[in-house]
């Protein structure tokens, strides 16, 4: 099938008046233009759009109609998600992602939003570090929990929400505790220490009951403060929010 993506959009015009002739003259065509229009979108899908059982007052078949319906709710589909893009709409739904440990941050974010955006779905999910940082590069989150700016790039939409701090528990010496993204990228206070057994988990909830009912060495962050002590070596939170949302949408965002 040839791209027919013009004549099909002179279609959904056409058909709107009740004939060829009536149509050619408010499509901005001659009747004949119009006509190789037509037969051109006939040859290339192998259908009838034409009653022309009568010449001189050629009438729409019923598929010409439905065709034409096809594609107009297409295009204003394709409109829809243009302005969508280019920030011309309000957004309706988004996407959240978040560290585990900043699940209150996120959760009282989603309830605001709700009200001060005027959003009607938020899907909010926690992810580890590295997953959460993929998946905003590859725009399938719009906003995100954060504790540090992702990559070198400088982002049009983010804000300091507050500092986390990293506390180390220590009770049984002999057990480490990590969090899949310190395991996967050796990132850990103890990691010169020699331990017998070592837990893993992708879950904060998992890795906090362990070390409260059964003792070892990790790393569990704080809940957030608004301020930073002198000598505090605490990390910054961010809420980073994707390019493609509207400066709108950012706007009421910021009032949260």
């Amino acid at each position: 099938m040839q791209n027919l993506h013009w004549e099909l959009s002179v279609l959904s015009r056409a058909v709107a008046y009740k004939n060829l002739s009536g149509a050619a003259s408010n499509v901005g065509l001659s009747q004949p233009q119009l006509s190789r229009i037509i037969s051109k979108i006939e040859s290339n899908l192998n259908v009838v759009l034409l009653d022309r059982a009568s010449r001189r007052n050629s009438s729409w078949t019923a598929l010409a109609f439905k065709l034409a319906e096809t594609y107009s709710r297409g295009a204003q589909q394709v409109e829809k998600d243009v302005r969508k893009v280019i920030g011309e709409t309000e957004f309706r739904q988004v996407k959240i992602g978040t560290l585990e440990g900043l699940i209150p941050l996120a959760a009282e974010f989603s309830k605001k939003i709700f009200k001060v955006a005027a959003i009607e779905e938020v899907e909010l999910d926690v992810h580890d570090l590295s997953r959460l940082e993929e998946l905003f590069f590859k725009g399938e989150l719009d906003f995100i929990f954060i504790s540090r700016e992702p990559g070198k790039k400088k982002f049009k939409y983010l804000t300091l929400l507050g500092h986390q701090s990293l506390n180390q528990v220590k009770t049984i010496q002999d057990t480490l505790v990590l969090s899949s993204f310190e395991h996967q990228t050796q990132i850990s206070a103890f990691k010169s220490k020699n331990f017998t057994s070592t837990l893993i988990s992708n879950s904060l909830a998992v890795r906090k009951h362990w070390l409260e009912s059964y003792g070892g060495v990790g790393i569990i962050p704080s809940m957030v403060r608004k301020d930073r002590s002198n000598g505090d070596e605490s990390q910054p939170v961010f809420l980073i929010g994707s390019d493609l949302i509207s400066p709108a949408l950012w706007k009421k965002v910021r009032m949260i």
